[in-house]
């Protein structure tokens, strides 16, 4: 799936939640996640590449693994920096999640 597609599933997912994620935040989000599970970088998120992103999210029993999983949501940029911007994006995202 691309992009756009991804972010329509999040989308639905979102409403069987708390439905508290949306409009600027869950697009960003989306992005990130999409960025992070595309592994090869070619703009698409096949089975494969789904399944094996969210077992490690799931399931990963190294630190560094979750460490650097985690990284690629804070870096929107993917510059290998995480800016002040990227990380109130990100906090607001996941606070906006937990109300």
């Amino acid at each position: 799936m691309n992009l756009a597609e991804f972010h329509r599933a999040l989308e639905l997912v979102s409403r069987f939640g708390s439905g508290a994620l949306s409009g600027p935040s869950l697009s960003d989000l989306s992005a990130r996640l999409f960025r992070s599970l595309d592994a090869n970088g070619d703009g698409v998120v096949d089975f494969l590449e789904l399944c094996s992103g969210f077992s490690l999210y799931a399931q990963s029993d190294s630190a560094e693994a979750k460490i650097k999983a985690a990284f690629v949501l804070f870096d929107a940029s993917g510059d290998g920096y995480i800016s002040r911007d990227e990380l109130v994006v990100y906090l607001r995202a996941i606070f906006q999640q937990a109300r």
